[in-house]
This record gives C-alpha cells, sequence and structure tokens, in this order.
C-alpha cells in the first residue's frame, strides 16, 4: 500500500502541473468547464503500426511496433532532434528529427534483460493479472535535443478528453494480459484498471479526475483509470509537453 500511496502523491502532483500547462495551450477550452465538461473531439494525433521483418531490433508483426508521433509545444518544438531513451543513464536507442514542430519515430524492441515480472509491481489484491508470468517494461523517456544540449525535462504526451486529463505512454508485454480491478485509498482516491494488453508495444492511457458530489462539487479526492487504447482514443490536440517525469 505505500507504494499506491506513493503513487497517488506523484499523480497529483503531476495533474496540477498538467492542468498548467494545458492552460496555457488551451485557454479557451479550459475556460469553459471543469473536467467533466470537456468536450470530446476526433483523433488528431497519428500513431501507426510498422513491420519490420529484417531489423531484429524491432517487433515483427503489425500489432507490435508503434509509431509515435505528435506535436511540441514550447521551446523545445524549434529544436533539431528528438531521442529515446530505455535507461536512467539515457542511452539513446533512437532519433528522429524535429520538422515543423513535430515528429515521428518507431520503438525499437526492447532488450529482454530490461523487461520486469508484472508481478513484481506491487499492485493491490484488489486488482487482477491474468498472467503474473508476464513481463512488462514502461521506463520510455523522449528527450528533444539542440545540437548537444537536451532538454531539461523529458517530452511528455498529455491532452483532454471527456474522460478527464489524459496522459499518454509507451509499454510493452511480453504476452497478452489483463490486468482489471479497482480499489479505493485510506484517503478516498479511486484506481480503476481496464487495461488489456497485447503482446509487444501498447499505448497506455491514464485519465486523472477529481472526484464531484451529488452537487457536482469537488470533494477533494481524485479518480485515476488506466486504460490500453487505440490510436482514435488519443485525445484530439494532444502534445509533448517538456514534464517532469517519474517512473518509481
Amino acid at each position: 500500500m505505500e507504494a499506491i500511496v506513493k503513487e497517488r502523491s506523484s499523480r497529483i502532483q503531476r495533474i496540477n502541473y498538467y492542468v498548467s500547462m494545458l492552460k496555457r495551450s488551451q485557454p479557451e477550452v479550459l475556460s469553459r468547464g471543469n473536467f467533466l465538461r470537456v468536450i470530446c473531439f476526433a483523433l488528431l494525433v497519428t500513431v501507426a503500426f510498422y513491420s519490420c521483418e529484417k531489423n531484429p531490433n524491432y517487433e515483427d508483426s503489425k500489432n507490435n511496433s508503434k509509431t509515435v508521433s505528435g506535436t511540441i509545444f514550447g521551446e523545445c518544438a524549434t529544436w533539431d532532434e528528438v531521442r529515446v531513451s530505455f535507461d536512467r543513464e539515457e542511452t539513446w536507442v533512437a532519433t528522429t528529427p524535429i520538422q515543423n514542430e513535430k515528429f515521428s519515430l518507431i520503438l525499437p524492441k526492447p532488450d529482454e534483460k530490461l523487461l520486469v515480472t508484472i508481478s513484481d509491481y506491487a499492485f493491490p489484491q484488489e486488482i487482477i493479472i491474468s498472467d503474473k508470468t508476464a513481463k512488462i517494461f514502461i521506463y520510455v523517456l523522449f528527450r528533444a535535443f539542440k545540437g548537444s544540449t537536451k532538454s531539461r525535462e523529458p517530452l511528455l504526451l498529455l491532452g483532454k478528453s471527456d474522460k478527464g486529463n489524459c496522459v499518454v505512454e509507451w509499454r510493452y508485454i511480453n504476452k497478452d494480459v489483463n490486468i482489471t480491478g479497482s480499489f479505493t485509498t485510506e484517503e478516498g482516491d479511486n484506481f480503476v484498471y481496464d487495461v488489456k494488453m497485447k503482446k509487444g508495444w501498447n499505448v497506455w492511457l491514464s485519465y486523472e479526475t477529481k472526484t464531484l458530489n451529488e452537487y457536482g462539487k469537488w470533494t477533494g479526492k481524485w479518480t485515476m483509470t488506466y486504460e490500453i487504447g487505440e490510436i482514435g482514443d488519443i485525445p484530439v490536440g494532444a502534445k509533448w509537453y517538456e514534464t517532469p517525469i517519474s517512473f518509481d
């Protein structure tokens, strides 16, 4: 439970930061209502599946290789390139140029030694994992570069939908697995998992919303909902922001 409380604290700090960032880029949208009144748009950010049969560093199946793309917000939008790392030492495994404030790249398959057995994570007993032998990888870090200078913080894809503020991340799994269930912390925050992962790369969507009472007033609690989404589930207008990230 200590791990869950730590995650809750980290998530709440992040949601406050995300809202401040979204306000800077979409003031006309946020001024019209609270989290539950945000208009749900069609897809703008395109993420495609690719097959790279001749390259052993990439998944062979079209369902497993993911192309990550989108528009960068802020100073980094005019920088030279985006790089991807799979470790804390920031060893770069993929690089792509930034053009017209946009970038696109294919995520390589992570080395087997980087994968962690999913049961090693401290899920509470209310959360059901269909196959506890599955191995997962979550440490995917994006940074912008201008020459040899890297962005102060990593880049993170953020958006808004009728489900709440959305954080979009990429996670790899070595076999199909479902993570389902919900629980409430002692502080009253709700966590809901409706995660159905397929072997390979998956788009992990985290929706964070305020919990309202019957009168529509914020109770001081949060609801966190985790899903695996399709391409069309990435909110329109989602952009890559320079944002502090914690994988702990």
